[in-house]
């Protein structure tokens, strides 16, 4: 059986959640996957089946980083395994 792919609805929804539970994982990110040496606060701003996009602050500076996927997402489970992955690398 086909997986389905990543909807609107599915980022919207993993969008919510990453800012709202898991602000931790996405400073993260900005530093391991973005090469960041200071981050204190970061929010995903954006996201699709090849990428996310994280508005982050270096001390008083806004700042964002596009960071690829290491695969084309095919579902929110995908997504969901994925960077949950990508977090436990990070840390």
């Amino acid at each position: 059986m086909k997986e389905e792919l990543l909807t609107k609805s599915d980022v919207t929804r993993i969008i919510e959640h990453m800012n709202e539970d898991h602000e931790d994982a996405l400073i993260s990110y900005v530093k391991f996957y973005g090469k960041v040496e200071k981050c204190n606060k970061a929010k995903l701003i954006k996201m699709n089946s090849k990428s996310m996009e994280i508005e982050y602050y270096s001390e008083t500076k806004k700042h964002n980083v596009v960071l690829p996927f290491d695969h084309e997402l095919t579902s929110a489970h995908d997504a969901h395994m994925t960077m949950v992955k990508m977090a436990k690398l990070a840390r």
